[in-house]
Order: C-alpha cells, then structure tokens, then sequence
C-alpha cells in the first residue's frame, strides 16, 4: 500500500487502534516514521485527527516533531513524524536489559520534566506515559550517565492528550495510571507526574510498583497500596534522597505530589547536589517560537480583517477600517474612540496599512 509520496519500509510497532511504519519520503529521501490508524470507526478517525493537531502545535526538544498529514490509497488515514534511527523506546531498553545507573535516570527523569512542562504550560495533559510513549536517544542511552549531554528523551503518543480543563477523565495505561483517573476525578498536569513516578520506579528497581494480573486488583493497588521504597525491592538503586523524590511523585493525592514538572527538576537537584537547569538553550527558543503575541489583539485583528478582504471577493469594501467590528477598539489613534459613530473609523495601524497597501 502507498501512503501519498511515502513508502512503506518495514513496520515498527503496533498498537490497538494503529501501526506504526518506518517509511521513506520520496520527496526529501529521508526516513520518517509514518503511523496509520487501522481502525475505520469516525470516533478513531476524529481521535487521531486530533492527536496529529495537538502535536502539530508543539515545538519542543523533548517532544517528537510530527510533520505531514494524510489519506493512504486505499484511505487510511496517517501522520509522520520525524524518525530518530539512534534512538529507541524506553520499553525496548528495558526489555533489552538495559540497567539506567542513578546519574542516567535522573537524566532521563530531568529530560522527561522539560518535554511535560512546556506541555503542561500549553494547557494539555498527556495522559498516558509509560515506557513505550519515552525515546530515548543520545548519550547516556545505554544506561550509564554522561557528564556530557546526558540522554535525551523526546514525549511520543498524544492521542489521549486533552486541555487541563477538560472533564474527560478516561484513558491511560492501567500500570501507570494515576489514582484520581481510577476514581473519575479531573485529572490534571499531576496525573502526568504520577505516570513518570510509576516509570522512574520500574526504572531504578526493574518492576513497577503495582503489579497483578487481575485489572481489578492492580486498580486497588493504585488506590489503597502504597508502595514499597525501591531500595528494598533493589537495594542500592539509588541514594535516599533520590528515592524519596519518587516516592512523593506516587502519592494518591494530587495536592501531596509536586504541583508542577518543574518542580520536581529542582527536587531532584537539591537530592543529587547538581546542577538542573529548568531550560537548556534549546527548550528556550521553543518557548519562544510557539510563544502567543500578548498585548497586539488590536493590531491581530486589523491584520486579520484586512488579509480577509484582501483575498475575498472583489466587490467587498477594501478597506478595512470599515469593518463592523471597529468600535470594538478604543485605540486613540487619530481621536478614534471605542464608541463612537459609524464614519471614519480611527486610524489603521501602520503595520495594517502597509498590508492592505500591498493587496491593492
């Protein structure tokens, strides 16, 4: 089957609802990963619609870049992504065998919090991290710390994403699923910390710290159980501090856990004496480019209104200070005032001006 200008090269995972392809694109001759949705349900459609828009908004170093979205021949639908040949899950790490020492685990811990704090401060949840949504790349990937770069790690599969004030509640993976999801309560950004607790405890001990075969009973677990510290499922794991940080992460209660990913970056400095920064150079500038201008509705609007007029049909007023929503703006610009009569509108913005210059 072909996927537009995509071929298939060989398959990378699987999922209920979606598979996962290495393909080349023919029009870079580049390797991408391609995800196809196999289930023909319109609520699946619509899901993965919606994860291939959330993602396509975020641009961040710890989060995988999508790039294309599309119709196969046949109409599957899919997205791309960006394909990282020296990385690889942190599932198939550990399945591998990997052993993370502490330095590598408080890398990948540090690295984790900066792709959740941007996402956090976007107004999204993922929802479902486990060791199968972590790509590890880089330094530090086989498991022993680098006083270098470190490992990085880049957040994959938003398709339970959802905005922090949503009331939808479902979704995750029951092992790594925070207590609040379990009891139908509105899940927030510590849900996700939760999530990362359960993963940086599987990590450090080579077992998650809620485990039975019943699906009731490991609910239970998460519920009621706390669980035992990782030194003594592995003695020696990690210092004291370092296990105390994860296990407030698994606290039942939300208000007991760290309120933010941020907040366990500085956590985990004070417990390993070293330097965390919150940002590196590069997690800056994508607050930056993904940043929303702030204090220019006004001059937005203008430019928006005179862009619309500019490619709509010929016969509408040119412009755009004539537009119905002018009195909207108290701007001062020319003794314009917010409620005065239909007229001449106050002055347009020079940026505006020279846009709608241009479009004559």
């Amino acid at each position: 089957m072909r996927f537009g200008r995509y071929d298939l090269v060989g398959r990378l995972g699987e999922g209920s609802s979606a598979i996962v392809h290495l393909a080349r694109d023919a029009a870079r001759d580049a390797h991408v990963v391609l995800k196809a949705l196999r289930a023909d349900d319109e609520r699946s459609a619509a899901r993965f619609r919606r994860e291939f828009s959330v993602v396509a908004g975020l641009r961040h170093p710890n989060v995988l870049r999508v790039l294309d979205f599309g119709t196969g021949d046949d109409g599957t639908l899919f997205y791309t992504a960006e394909h990282h040949p020296e990385g690889r899950s942190l599932r198939a790490a550990l399945d591998a065998g990997v052993a993370f020492d502490e330095r590598a685990v408080v890398d990948l811990a540090a690295a984790t919090l900066r792709g959740l704090e941007y996402v956090h401060t976007r107004g999204l949840v993922h929802r479902d991290l486990k060791p199968e949504n972590l790509l590890v790349v880089g330094p530090g990937a086989d498991g022993q710390g680098d006083d270098g770069a470190g490992l990085e790690v880049l957040l994959t599969d938003f398709g339970l994403a959802v905005a922090a004030h949503e009331d939808d509640c479902s979704g995750g993976t029951l092992h790594y699923v925070a207590p609040e999801v379990l009891r139908r309560d509105r899940a927030d950004r510590r849900a996700d910390l939760y999530g990362l607790g359960v993963i940086l405890y599987e990590v450090l001990t080579g077992r998650p710290p809620h485990d039975a075969r019943d699906a009731a009973e490991l609910a239970r677990l998460h519920l009621e159980d706390r669980p035992r510290p990782p030194s003594a499922v592995r003695p020696g794991c990690c210092r004291e501090e370092l296990e105390r940080v994860v296990l407030r992460l698994l606290e039942k209660e939300p208000a007991d856990r760290y309120p933010s990913a941020n907040a366990v970056i500085e956590a985990l400095a004070q417990a390993t004496g070293r330097a965390l920064p919150f940002e590196t150079s590069e997690t800056k500038e994508a607050y930056v480019l993904s940043g929303r201008f702030v204090g220019r509705e006004r001059e937005l609007d203008w430019l928006h209104e005179a862009w619309r007029r500019a490619i709509g049909p010929l016969d509408w007023e040119r412009d755009p200070r004539a537009f119905d929503r002018r009195t909207r703006f108290a701007t001062g610009l020319g003794g314009g005032r917010a409620d005065e009569p239909s007229g001449e509108g106050p002055a347009l913005p020079a940026a505006t001006a020279r846009a709608d210059g241009a479009a004559e």
